[in-house]
């Protein structure tokens, strides 16, 4: 063991130790200057392109958001606005519920006051029609009449009331034979389903 010898060092190995102070830190800025430009440079401009920090897509979003915002408190405003008899017509056009006896009874007024008897009334519910996302709150209920006792021109004046009636009725199909005084009505009526 006495016999070791120093080791000769290359040329390459000796330049690295005498400077070796000055190598790290150089190769240390090198690889962060690549780094910045070949990693985060690109996803830096991926980020800006995609909109992520795009100023301008934020404030149009801002401003759609407050002008939506103001046409809620314009709504909410007119909602104030409106009277009790207002809401009672309305009610009275659209009703809350079903109300077939309501329904019965005003359907027996309009034809008894047009100078007609009411032989058969058969109000069901429909199915729901409405294919619009926030109409499926309107249900539709199907009214078929027979009424008889007058004839056309009275008939057609009993029509006119139903068609200015204050409840809504759409009259689907009228059914009667000549010479007789029997009359079908097939007749679509709404309401707002009570949730």
């Amino acid at each position: 063991m006495e016999n070791q010898r120093p080791q000769k060092l290359s040329p390459f190995k000796l330049f690295l130790l005498q400077y070796f102070k000055i190598i790290t830190p150089l190769v240390a800025i090198l690889i962060l200057v690549l780094g910045l430009f070949f990693i985060l440079k690109p996803k830096y401009n991926e980020v800006k392109i995609s909109g992520a920090l795009n100023l301008e897509a934020k404030q149009e979003e801002l401003a759609a958001k407050k002008l939506y915002l103001e046409q809620l408190i314009s709504l909410r405003e007119n909602y104030g606005s409106i009277s009790e008899d207002d809401i009672a017509k309305i009610r009275g056009i659209l009703p809350l519920e079903e109300d077939i006896p309501g329904l019965m009874a005003q359907f027996e007024k309009i034809v008894q006051g047009s100078g007609f008897n009411l032989s058969s009334l058969n109000i069901s519910p429909a199915k729901n029609l409405f294919k619009n996302k926030g109409d499926e709150d309107v249900k539709k209920l199907l009214v078929v009449a027979t009424i008889a006792g007058g004839d056309y021109s009275k008939f057609k004046d009993m029509l006119s009331v139903v068609e200015s009636n204050l409840r809504l009725f759409d009259v689907r199909s009228i059914n009667f034979t000549s010479g007789s005084d029997l009359y079908t009505l097939n007749i679509s009526t709404y309401y707002l389903a009570n949730k």
